[in-house]
């Protein structure tokens, strides 16, 4: 989702374009695929609704990513929100846009992301490969078929997985801003 180059989880929710100016390069430099959204207002805002639904966003992403399998990958500062305000190629930045700012960190954010770790650690073997018995749910409970999978707008997604002894899933559901794992 973030990595060292790119924007920060933060920014791909809050910059639809880079903003690379203070590179000395005339905003050339880094990539203009960003596959970013900003909710209606490019950079910072203080619209609540913006905020909620940058902040549901975030947390549909993280959740996304602590429910995968494999190595979690996290970005220094993506778990409490760090941006680089709109800088996505920001290596030669050695000032406050390439630098993590502890002071500004989004502890709500902060707190939720240390329970997707709580969770996930609670069962680390779950995570190693994807279960062959999971089975994708839509909204209404039923199978997700193809048209559910390619509805960029569905903003849900459930998965749920059914063993001998226990069920475990996760639900992303960016209408009731959810994302939580079942154990």
């Amino acid at each position: 989702m973030a990595a060292h180059d790119g924007f920060t989880l933060a920014d791909t929710v809050t910059f639809e374009h880079r903003h690379n100016d203070a590179n000395g390069e005339n905003n050339r430099d880094g990539h203009s695929e960003n596959f970013s959204w900003n909710h209606g207002v490019e950079g910072h805002s203080d619209d609540p609704a913006v905020i909620a639904a940058r902040g549901a966003d975030l947390k549909a992403l993280l959740g996304t990513l602590f429910a995968s399998t494999g190595t979690v990958m996290l970005t220094a500062g993506d778990e409490f929100g760090r941006t680089q305000q709109g800088n996505n190629n920001a290596y030669c930045q050695d000032n406050e846009i390439g630098w993590v700012d502890w002071s500004a960190r989004d502890t709500d954010l902060e707190v939720f992301v240390r329970g997707l770790a709580a969770t996930r650690a609670e069962g680390p073997v779950s995570y190693a490969n994807f279960p062959k018995a999971a089975r994708w749910l839509s909204r209404e409970a039923g199978d997700m078929g193809v048209a559910d999978w390619e509805s960029p707008g569905a903003g849900y997604l459930r998965c749920e997985v059914h063993t001998n002894t226990a069920m475990w899933g996760f639900t992303i559901d960016r209408d009731a801003s959810i994302a939580a794992i079942k154990r």
